[in-house]
């Protein structure tokens, strides 16, 4: 088996304990919990009333106002967090190698505003 490097060179995150990396890790660190009552989408019907919220998140702090529009608010948040990963790490997404460029991507569940509102 080949032993191939992997090198991370830039953090990003969007998360109920900040939206920054800085925010998130001092949240971490502070001990704080990003979990507390329900309060973007009506809980009246449901058993659970808390949960770990995004709170003032601003797209147009990092993207275009009109291409956050397009999006369901976790791909807002993917993209947020790729962007301040981007910076982090000095880069510009115009100067990388898609051949040799990845990322690791985490959430606990995407477009649950569009399926809800599907439904």
């Amino acid at each position: 088996m080949s032993r191939r490097r992997v090198v991370v060179t830039g953090l990003g995150a969007v998360s109920p304990l900040g939206n920054t990396v800085k925010e998130f890790w001092e949240g971490l660190k502070a001990g704080k919990s990003g979990i507390g009552p329900i309060t973007q989408i009506d809980v009246s019907d449901l058993s659970s009333k808390i949960g770990g919220e995004v709170k003032g998140f601003e797209p147009g702090l990092r993207m275009e106002a009109k291409e956050a529009k397009k999006m369901d608010r976790f791909s807002q948040y993917a993209v947020y967090a790729g962007l301040e990963a981007l910076e982090d790490a000095g880069l510009r997404k115009e100067d990388l190698d898609s051949e040799r460029t990845g990322v690791c991507l985490g959430t606990g569940q995407g477009g649950a505003m569009s399926i809800e509102e599907g439904v």
